[in-house]
């Protein structure tokens, strides 16, 4: 395996795009430099997230607390999302 150093990921050339997709029954978000995915975090109902690193993207580094703010945001904004499907009469409304 060769790694090849590459300047950090400026963040704020970064965007998000949220969706969901229902095999399975998830929420997510994909992360995209210059409309390339690099990250998809997605979130099922439980509220367990998941990351998936996008190997195709090509070489690309982040600073580690801007990364880790990053994954912060994107599990923040999924957590919002999830709490508006579980409620009464919603999408993922529990039944018991």
């Amino acid at each position: 395996m060769v790694i090849r150093r590459s300047d950090l990921v400026d963040p704020k050339r970064l965007t998000r795009r949220f969706f969901d997709d229902n095999d399975p029954d998830i929420i997510g978000v994909e992360v995209m430099l210059d409309r390339h995915v690099l990250i998809i975090m997605t979130m099922d109902q439980d509220g367990q997230t998941s990351v998936l690193f996008d190997v195709d993207a090509g070489q690309f580094a982040f600073d580690l607390a801007q990364l880790t703010a990053l994954f912060g945001q994107c599990d923040t904004d999924l957590s919002a999302w999830r709490q508006q499907l579980i409620q009464p009469g919603a999408l993922w409304e529990r039944t018991i």
